[in-house]
């Protein structure tokens, strides 16, 4: 997928800044419009996330990295309560207008997925309207999801606008790809991710921060 700035006259993207596997710096004529971007996905018990100080009964087997001035790769393996899963994750700055990001989760044995989600967050202060499925939405901290079965979404202002679009992917049997956008904090809160379209286990999870 790849995240672009649409107006060709604008300020292009600085380099980018990593920080404990995530990228936590991205900005325009020298300001930061982001806030940590991850990735999450998680099992009927266990759940992952690349930040730091996320997730939950999951256990990290092998790790490696590699930075650079402009891109970054990571992989790991993991065990989770109900499989075995290897995240690969390759992104940066791909020209001066555009920052893709290559995500794949692959089962190295029969596992049980929630959800997969490749996520996105951008300032509100920067960016005062979402924009997705026809929609115009106005940033007012009401952390409503607004999902929908698209391969696209963007954030802006009343000169330019980032989007956030799927330019290829491969959903294995049994799950959709949507995209959501939530207004929450000071942040919208951007996630392309897979769900199951059908299902083989009922699990109820309780969020205990509601």
């Amino acid at each position: 997928m790849t995240t672009g700035n649409q107006e060709i006259n604008l300020p292009a993207f600085s380099e980018p800044v990593y920080a404990r596997r995530v990228l936590c710096g991205l900005s325009l004529d020298g300001h930061n419009v982001i806030r940590p971007w991850g990735v999450e996905f998680a099992d009927s018990s266990a759940f992952y996330s690349l930040e730091d100080g996320f997730g939950y009964r999951y256990q990290l087997l092998e790790e490696k990295e590699t930075t650079g001035p402009l891109t970054r790769s990571l992989r790991q393996i993991l065990r989770l309560r109900e499989g075995l899963v290897c995240l690969e994750l390759t992104e940066g700055l791909v020209s001066p207008r555009e920052f893709r990001r290559d995500c794949t989760l692959t089962c190295l044995e029969d596992t049980t997925l929630m959800d997969f989600v490749v996520r996105f967050r951008f300032l509100a202060a920067d960016f005062p309207h979402g924009y997705m499925a026809g929609r115009v939405l106005p940033f007012v901290n009401s952390n409503v999801y607004h999902q929908y079965p698209v391969d696209e979404a963007s954030v802006g202002n009343d000169t330019c606008s980032i989007r956030v679009q799927v330019v290829g992917k491969t959903i294995p049997l049994g799950m959709a790809g949507h995209v959501y956008l939530r207004d929450s904090g000071e942040a919208w809160v951007l996630h392309v991710r897979m769900l199951p379209a059908t299902w083989s286990k009922e699990v109820i999870k309780l969020c205990s921060r509601w």
